[in-house]
C-alpha cells in the first residue's frame, strides 16, 4: 500500500512541475512577444521620423543630427553622437548639443590597415576617445556607470560626465559607425543602465539604413535618387500595412489598398486597444506620391503612439488633429474614418474626419452614415467638432469604408463611378452573402471595369466589416 501512495505522490509532483514549467514557458514567450512589439514600434517611429526629415530639408548634414536627437530622447541622455566611418576616421556625423567637446572631432582609424586596427584594439586607451575606438573595433558595447572612472575624469566640460555608453554599428560584419551617449552629473540625470544599451542596439539597424541612404545620395545620379527614394518609401509603407486581416470576436474584416503612383497616401490599420476593443482605421492624405505617403506615415504613428491612453473616439480625433495641425502646416491634411469594435458588447462606434461616408447594410437595406467632422490638420481643434455613431452589430449587418479614389474614379467619358454604384455593388455582395474578401474583390473589380487601373487618377482603398459566419 505504501508504494502505491508513494507512486501517487510522485505522479502529483511530476504533474505540478509540468504545470509550473508550462506557465514559465508561457511567461517567457509573452515577454519575448512584448519585447518584439516594443522594438518594432521604436523602429517604425524612427523610420517615420527620418522620412519626415528627408522631406523637410535638403541638407544631408542635418539628417543624422535629427537621428542623434531622436536617440537622445529615447534613452533620456544629455547628449548623443553618431560617428560614421569615412576616409580613414570615424567622423561625428550627427550630434546633439552638450556632447563633450574633446570627443566632437574625428576619431582616426584606418580600417584598411589590419595591423593598425589590431594595435588600437590591444593598446591600453589613454583617453575616452581611445576607449571608444578600441571597444567598437572589438564589436562590443560599453557602459561606464561610475563617474569616478579615470577616463571620464579627464573630460572637461560645463558639467562633469557621470555616465557614458558606446554601441558599435555593425553592417555585414563590418564596423561602419559608433553611437555614443553621455549624461552629466545634474541631479535629474540618472546613470545609464543595460536597458539604454539594449535600446541603442535595437536601433543600430535603422540608423545604418539611414546611413546607407545618405551614402546612396552621394553616389547616384538624380534620376537614380528618385527611384531609390520611391523604393524606400514603398518598402516603408508596405511595412506599415497590417500583414493579415483579423477576425475579432463576432467581426470579420477585409481590406485592400492600391496606389495610383509608386507610393500611396491611402492607408488602413487595425489597432488593438485592449482584449475587448479593436480600432479599424482608413485614411486618405491630400495629394499623391511621397508627400502623401509621409503624411500617412505620420498619422499612423500618432494613432499608435496615442492608443495607450485611448479614452474615446472624439478625444482621439482631437488629439490627432492637434498633432497634425502643429506639425504639417502648408494646408496639408488627411481625411480619416475610424470604427471602434467591441467584441464583448458586440457594438460598433464610428466617427469620421472629412472622410467619405460610411455605407451600412442592414436587413436588405443600404444606408449612408455621415457624422460631422473636418479633415485632420486643416483647422485648430477649437474650430472643429467630431460626432460619433453607435450601433449594436447584428448578424444581418455589414459596413464598407472607402477612400474617394473609389467613388471619384472616372471612365473615358469623364463620368465618376459614384456613391450609388458602390451601394449597388455592396448590396449585391451582401444579398449573395459574400465574405468580406469577396465583397472587396467584387467592388474593386467593378471599379476597374468602369475605370481601368492603367488610368487610375487616385489611390484606392476599401475596408469591409461583416459578422463572422
Amino acid at each position: 500500500m505504501t508504494w502505491i501512495i508513494t507512486g501517487l505522490i510522485v505522479l502529483l509532483l511530476i504533474a505540478a512541475l509540468a504545470v509550473v514549467y508550462q506557465r514559465i514557458k508561457i511567461m517567457l514567450l509573452r515577454s519575448k512577444l512584448e519585447s518584439a512589439i516594443h522594438t518594432n514600434a521604436q523602429t517604425n517611429s524612427y523610420l517615420n521620423m527620418f522620412s519626415r526629415g528627408v522631406r523637410q530639408t535638403e541638407n544631408k548634414s542635418e539628417w543624422m543630427s535629427v537621428t542623434a536627437k531622436y536617440l537622445s530622447d529615447l534613452i533620456q541622455a544629455d547628449s548623443v553622437c553618431v560617428y560614421l566611418y569615412r576616409d580613414g576616421a570615424f567622423v561625428p556625423s550627427g550630434m546633439t548639443p552638450h556632447y563633450p567637446l574633446q570627443l566632437s572631432r574625428p576619431l582616426p582609424c584606418n580600417l584598411n590597415d589590419p595591423e593598425a586596427v589590431e594595435n588600437l584594439k590591444a593598446a591600453p586607451p589613454q583617453d575616452l576617445a581611445g576607449l571608444i575606438l578600441s571597444t567598437a573595433l572589438k564589436h562590443e558595447s560599453l557602459l561606464i556607470s561610475d563617474p569616478r572612472h579615470p577616463l571620464l575624469m579627464k573630460i572637461t566640460h560645463t558639467e562633469t560626465v557621470k555616465t557614458f555608453i558606446v554601441v558599435p554599428m555593425i553592417y555585414e560584419k563590418n564596423l561602419v559607425g559608433i553611437i555614443c551617449a553621455s549624461n552629466s552629473s545634474a541631479p535629474y540625470r540618472r546613470v545609464f543602465t543595460q536597458e539604454q544599451i539594449n535600446r541603442l542596439n535595437w536601433l543600430t539597424g535603422p540608423v545604418i539604413l539611414a546611413r546607407n541612404i545618405l551614402e546612396m545620395y552621394d553616389r547616384i545620379s538624380q534620376q537614380q535618387r528618385i527611384s531609390q527614394e520611391l523604393e524606400f518609401a514603398r518598402n516603408l509603407q508596405r511595412s506599415l500595412l497590417p500583414p493579415a486581416y483579423p477576425q475579432w470576436g463576432g467581426f470579420s474584416i477585409q481590406a485592400v489598398s492600391r496606389a495610383a503612383k509608386e507610393v500611396s497616401g491611402d492607408f488602413y490599420d487595425f489597432v488593438e486597444i485592449d482584449s475587448d476593443r479593436l480600432l479599424v482605421v482608413i485614411g486618405d492624405a491630400c495629394g499623391k506620391g511621397i508627400p502623401a505617403c509621409l503624411i500617412m506615415a505620420m498619422t499612423r504613428s500618432f494613432i499608435r503612439a496615442n492608443i495607450a491612453h485611448f479614452t474615446t473616439l472624439k478625444e482621439m480625433l482631437f488629439e490627432l488633429n492637434d498633432n497634425l495641425f502643429r506639425d504639417m502646416g502648408d494646408g496639408r491634411y488627411i481625411t480619416l474614418a475610424v470604427c471602434l469594435l467591441n467584441k464583448k458588447e458586440n457594438t460598433l462606434e464610428y466617427a469620421r474626419a472629412g472622410h467619405t461616408e460610411l455605407i451600412f447594410y442592414v436587413r436588405r437595406h443600404i444606408r449612408s452614415i455621415n457624422p460631422n467632422g473636418a479633415g485632420l490638420g486643416l483647422f485648430p481643434s477649437e474650430l472643429t467638432e467630431y460626432d460619433t455613431f453607435n450601433t449594436q452589430f447584428g448578424p444581418e449587418m455589414s459596413i464598407i469604408m472607402f477612400t474617394d479614389g473609389i467613388n471619384e474614379a472616372k471612365n473615358a467619358d469623364g463620368e465618376q463611378f459614384g456613391i450609388q454604384r458602390i451601394k449597388d455593388s455592396f448590396m449585391a455582395s451582401c444579398l449573395a452573402q459574400d465574405t468580406p474578401r469577396e465583397a472587396v474583390a467584387k467592388l474593386m473589380d467593378d471599379v476597374d471595369k468602369f475605370s481601368p487601373a492603367d488610368g487610375e487618377q487616385d489611390d484606392r482603398t476599401v475596408v469591409v466589416i461583416s459578422p463572422l459566419t
